[in-house]
């Protein structure tokens, strides 16, 4: 085994990050990247394969890592990493290395680029290929300088019948060039801005001056090569996913710039919002009086000179203008709109509504799927859907057949079920973004999601993983229209108010629009109210359901004041708990329940009131809170504050019910 074999054996990739403080969690996912600067940390680790992956820039081995992260060189790498790991081996003399494939030197491209494969660019000959790169009339107009400097960088390929462009960096270094078009024998087409074999390039293109002060900020290498021709000094992102530098950055100081995304895209949003500029515009579209058109090139195309697109743009980039002016009036919410748009409508009242998502939550066996499968047969029988869509991704066939056979002998091809034992998961998926293809179409169809989990890869409290089929949720229901009921497993019991407790990332809720909490006693089962959007919802439903029928026997809602008798409701004082004497009534108790705050100050056991507590402690130091077993516990620490005293009597309280 080879030292570097060793070595990618021996040392972890965690431990290794660790030590340049990326600050890891258990998934590799790290809330700092020490290779490079970015406002959003997209570096994570491989414990199963000791890599990494830094998204939008590079990944590799321990060894990369560390030559990346240390800024040294192999040979020192190898070193140092032998060190760390003990390694007991000669010391390491390294061979001859090998060019980085994915970039070429200097020379190479230099080499590359002024070969005899390729020739100078005849504006006459190739006239029509130079259309798909710049309108011709531009390179009729443009300043001798700049139309010497388009020449300087542009060669043709008569093999492949195209031109390419050698691109400059800020120091006029030449790393790469691109072509126009290139034919790709595999699939019989030519490819759009096909890079040369073996280049990649990680910088700005640029073109900077001393004389023109006025910078245009564009993605793209066809901007890039219009811009400069247009006159202006021009900055050009090579993707769209590269990141400024504090040295890119350091271009931009003491210039006007004007920043000119492409149409609809915010790619350059955080480099205006960070840029140090003498003055700095962003460019508005909606005032280019073009809709159609995406991007600098674009526009060109649709004026029939270089002054004549000058003057637009010069008159839309003379300032920032207002906020109003940028306002797309396709995209906003008007009085016609919300007239048009269709009313609120209850599947179940009080509990399930057209055109919302809902999740329910509970341990297995809690019987959330037969309430679906109730919820299913009453709303097809009482034509309040037109059809079921169910994604089961957890079943087996035999558990499918008992409780969906019925089902479809009644209701036929209105309920279309697909299951991962013959569908699979990916095929679900697709066809959940299928639908969506189809605006406004699912109004009347309802689908159901069983269960979440199934449709997750790695962990239900990651916000990142739990994403995808929270993002295809809402697409559901806002694009293609339908209701939708996810059904949720979670095995972290009851609270202290007998309720269960949601287990999972907090986007599973905060995507949703209600979620309700399942408990079951023999056949009675209770919904309990989590957090809802909209509507006048009951706190508790009682729910009985005939599992073979599917068939809802008993559905009694209950609000608040349905589960307090006449003589609780009049002994209640409703009041604010800032207002309470709170400290007063921890002092001198070992520990009490937040259940029992509750209590003494006469607030509900809803989520509402309960928070109103916790947010109250929040704003103390001298309040502990610390849980034992399921219990919730709060007491007084330190010294003890002034206390402050309430009249209550005299205090009006608002009406609640």
């Amino acid at each position: 085994m080879t030292e570097i074999e060793q070595i990618k054996q021996k040392v972890s990739i965690l431990d290794l990050a660790t030590k340049f403080g990326a600050e890891p969690n258990k998934n590799g996912k790290c809330k700092y990247n020490p290779l490079r600067e970015e406002s959003t940390c997209s570096l994570k680790l491989y414990i199963d394969t000791n890599t990494y992956a830094d998204f939008g820039d590079t990944g590799g081995s321990v060894i990369d890592f560390y030559m990346k992260a240390a800024n040294k060189d192999l040979s020192t790498t190898i070193n140092d990493l032998k060190d760390l790991a003990n390694i007991q081996i000669d010391k390491y003399i390294p061979k001859q290395i090998k060019k980085d494939k994915n970039k070429m030197t200097l020379e190479a491209v230099d080499r590359a680029f002024n070969s005899a494969y390729f020739k100078p660019l005849d504006f006459k000959e190739h006239k029509e290929h130079i259309k798909t790169v710049t309108p011709v009339y531009l390179l009729d107009e443009a300043h001798k300088d700049d139309l010497s400097y388009f020449k300087e960088i542009s060669r043709w390929s008569k093999d492949f019948n195209t031109s390419l462009f050698k691109l400059p960096n800020h120091k006029k270094q030449y790393y790469t060039f691109k072509y126009r078009y290139m034919f790709n024998e595999e699939h019989n087409k030519l490819t759009k801005w096909h890079s040369l074999e073996n280049s990649k390039s990680a910088y700005l293109y640029c073109r900077l001056t001393d004389i023109n002060k006025t910078t245009l900020i564009v993605e793209g290498a066809r901007d890039f090569i219009n811009a400069f021709l247009l006159g202006f000094d021009v900055v050009s992102l090579y993707s769209k996913n590269y990141k400024f530098s504090v040295e890119d950055y350091l271009l931009l100081k003491d210039r006007k710039c004007i920043f000119m995304d492409d149409a609809g895209e915010t790619v350059l949003n955080e480099i205006y919002e960070k840029a140090d500029c003498k003055e700095k515009i962003y460019f508005n579209h909606s005032k280019m009086g073009c809709e159609e058109c995406k991007d600098l090139s674009d526009y060109l195309y649709h004026f029939k000179s270089k002054k004549e697109f000058l003057d637009k743009f010069n008159e839309v980039t003379k300032d920032n203008g207002t906020w109003q002016d940028g306002v797309n009036n396709k995209f906003h919410i008007s009085v016609d709109f919300l007239q048009n748009a269709p009313k609120i409508e209850s599947l179940t009242d009080n509990f399930i509504y057209k055109n919302t998502a809902t999740i329910l939550h509970s341990k297995p066996g809690a019987g959330k799927s037969s309430l679906v499968l109730a919820l299913i047969r009453d709303y097809l029988l009482n034509n309040k859907v037109d059809s079921v869509i169910y994604f089961d991704g957890d079943n087996p066939l035999s558990v499918i057949k008992d409780r969906v056979i019925s089902l479809k002998n009644e209701f036929g091809d209105k309920i279309l079920y697909y299951a991962n034992v013959t569908a699979g998961r990916e095929a679900m998926e697709a066809e959940m973004d299928r639908l969506c293809l189809f605006k406004g179409q699912g109004r009347n169809t309802l689908i159901i999601i069983d269960t979440l989990r199934k449709f997750v890869t790695g962990s239900l409290n990651n916000d990142s993983d739990v994403a995808p089929i929270m993002n295809r949720i809402c697409n559901l229901r806002d694009s293609f229209g339908a209701t939708l009921i996810g059904v949720h497993h979670s095995n972290k019991g009851l609270d202290d108010d007998g309720k269960p407790q949601f287990q999972g990332s907090q986007k599973i809720s905060g995507d949703t629009d209600a979620t309700w909490g399942l408990t079951r006693e023999g056949d009675k089962m209770k919904i309990l109210q989590d957090k809802v959007r909209f509507g006048d919802m009951f706190e508790v439903i009682e729910a009985k359901v005939d599992i073979k029928t599917h068939t809802i026997l008993e559905f009694d809602g209950k609000y608040m004041s349905d589960l307090l008798d006449e003589d609780e409701m009049k002994e209640i004082k409703f009041v604010d708990i800032e207002d309470c004497d709170f400290i007063g009534f921890l002092k001198g108790k070992e520990k009490i329940t937040i259940s029992e705050v509750q209590k003494h100050f006469n607030l509900h056991r809803t989520k509402g009131d309960r928070d109103m507590v916790y947010n109250y402690i929040k704003k103390h130091n001298n309040i502990e809170t610390y849980k034992v077993g399921k219990g919730w516990y709060c007491k007084l620490i330190g010294k003890e504050p002034q206390i402050t005293t309430y009249d209550y009597d005299s205090v009006e309280m608002p009406e609640m019910f």
